[in-house]
Parts: C-alpha cells; sequence; structure tokens
C-alpha cells in the first residue's frame, strides 16, 4: 500500500494531546512534591516549637495520644464519602494542609498579634487574652478555610454537593486538631510531672 494515501494521525498545527497530558501530570508530579516538601518542613518546625515549650518526652507523649484516634476519624469520613470517593490526593492534601501549613500560619499570626496588643497596652494578660479569644478564632478558622476555597475554584468539577465540601472541610479540621492536641497533650503532661515533683523531666 502506497504511504502517501495513509492519512496522518498528527494533522500539522494540532497538539499532540499524549504529550500534552504528559507535560501536565510531570507538572502535577512536581507541584506534589514541592508542596509535600513545604508541609513537611513547616510541620517539623511546629513539632520542634511544641517540644521546646513542653520537652521531648511530652513531645511523644502528646504525639501518640493525639494520632491514636486520627485512623478512626479518617474511615469515618472515608465512610461519609463512600458513594461518591474523592480523590485521595486531594484528601491527602486537605489533611496535611490542616495539619502543617495553618497550623504554622495560625501559630505565627496568633502569636504576632499577641505580642503587638501586649506592647500597645503594656499588659501581657491583655495580650494573651486577645489572642486567645479574639485573635485565634479568626486567624485559625481562615486558615483552615483557605485550602477549602482553593480546591474548590481549583478543582470545582470534584464539588458535586454538600457532602464533598463536609468531607474536605473535616479533614483539614483533623489535621490541624491533631497537631494541636499534640501540643494539648503535652501540656497536660508536663503539669503532672510538675505537680507530682517530677519536674526534672520537663527540663530535659
Amino acid at each position: 500500500m502506497n504511504n502517501a494515501f495513509t492519512p496522518n494521525p498528527f494533522p500539522p498545527g494540532r497538539p499532540v494531546a499524549i504529550q500534552s497530558s504528559g507535560h501536565q501530570s510531570a507538572f502535577k508530579i512536581i507541584l506534589g512534591i514541592f508542596f509535600a516538601m513545604i508541609a513537611a518542613l513547616l510541620g517539623l518546625i511546629v513539632l520542634l516549637l511544641i517540644g521546646a515549650e513542653t520537652g521531648p518526652v511530652q513531645l511523644f507523649i502528646g504525639l501518640i495520644c493525639a494520632c491514636l484516634p486520627v485512623p478512626l476519624y479518617v474511615m469515618l469520613l472515608l465512610w461519609i464519602d463512600r458513594y461518591e470517593s474523592e480523590p485521595l490526593w486531594m484528601l491527602a492534601t486537605a489533611f496535611f494542609w490542616g495539619a502543617a501549613i495553618a497550623v504554622f500560619f495560625a501559630f505565627i499570626l496568633n502569636t504576632a498579634n499577641e505580642v503587638i496588643v501586649a506592647s500597645a497596652t503594656n499588659n501581657s494578660r491583655i495580650g494573651q487574652n486577645f489572642g486567645a479569644v479574639i485573635s485565634a478564632p479568626i486567624v485559625e478558622e481562615s486558615a483552615k478555610a483557605l485550602i477549602l476555597f482553593i480546591l474548590f475554584f481549583w478543582k470545582r468539577d470534584e464539588f458535586d454537593g454538600i457532602i464533598d465540601g463536609i468531607v474536605y472541610a473535616g479533614m483539614v479540621g483533623l489535621g490541624f486538631a491533631m497537631t494541636e492536641n499534640i501540643a494539648y497533650y503535652g501540656r497536660a503532661v508536663q503539669g503532672g510531672l510538675r505537680r507530682h515533683g517530677w519536674a526534672r523531666f520537663c527540663d530535659d
């Protein structure tokens, strides 16, 4: 058969879909790796800050206590989303955003607001109250909600109803609560050790 009559599978001027798809996949992989590295770095910084406040033993105990119930709640969210499962990478993004990125920026902004108010009023107690009552709710909830807006406007086709929003919000909140509970459990252990006269463990 004469090759001159064989149709060209890729007409001139038309982009090759396979190459375009390959480039998009490579970009997503690179973007995912970059996000994972940033989340890991910020998460490590948060753990170091908690450890500096509570001590390594308290940090370890708090880490175990905070992480133990997480798989159960993840399974519950996946069960809620069982009829039309969301992409695992989007669920993981929401979780680690809450566990690392949102916690990090909430810590930085809350601390800054507390210091600013304390300096302006020359009263550290007022600064602490402002940070706990006013700054923390606004900053923390905004930091958690940001990833929901990003995912919604970036992957709007994945949001088919209210349940999807609930699942993503649940993953963000679960990640944030896990890291926050590490600090709470660590402080509780630290306080218990001091009350029982084992303060030397708090200074290690």
